[in-house]
């Protein structure tokens, strides 16, 4: 087992895709990983190219996004004020990039999988500057937002010490 690695595949609903494979294929799957989430197959381009010219189409989703980042905004507040977390509203998307007061946010991530049920991705993915951060899909119908919401409110609220003063954010972190 020492010559094996393990690719793991996570979205926020906790499900999972583990693949253990030998370490000289790792490179090799991991760009088929990367091209299988990130680049949309022929039959899904034409859908969507579809989907942007019958807005009737898209509009109940939209409205279901804008009303789970509502939802997400009033649970995470409580978090905000006590400066437990900090983050900037979207103003596009559906994803909030939170910043934790801790300092490896990649090792607290795992611990919301395992203990709050709740899956994010650390904010490290997206490059050195997001050590602190992880990002936070609101993308989802809801009442699920609302659950997942919670319970992430809940295990911060139970486990994280207020530490964090909003004065200390930088005007770059404020524009993230």
């Amino acid at each position: 087992m020492k010559n094996q690695y393990r690719v793991r595949s996570e979205n926020f609903a906790n499900r999972r895709t583990v693949l253990a494979v030998p370490l000289h294929l790792v490179r090799a799957l991991g760009r088929m990983q990367d091209a299988q989430l990130n680049c949309p197959n022929v039959f899904a381009q034409h859908a969507a190219l579809y989907a942007l010219n019958h807005h009737e189409l898209v509009k109940p989703f939209t409205q279901a996004v804008k009303s789970s980042m509502q939802i997400a905004l009033k649970l995470l507040e409580p978090l905000k004020e006590q400066g437990i977390i900090w983050y900037a509203q979207p103003s596009a998307g559906f994803n909030f990039f939170i910043r934790t007061n801790h300092i490896d946010a990649q090792l607290y991530v795992h611990k919301l999988r395992e203990q709050a049920k709740v899956t994010v991705v650390p904010g490290i993915a997206f490059g050195p500057s997001g050590r602190d951060y992880f990002r936070l899909c609101y993308a989802r119908m809801p009442e699920l937002t609302e659950r997942g919401v919670q319970r992430l409110v809940d295990h911060m609220m139970q486990t994280v010490s207020p530490s964090f003063d909003p004065s200390d954010i930088s005007n770059s972190d404020k524009h993230v």
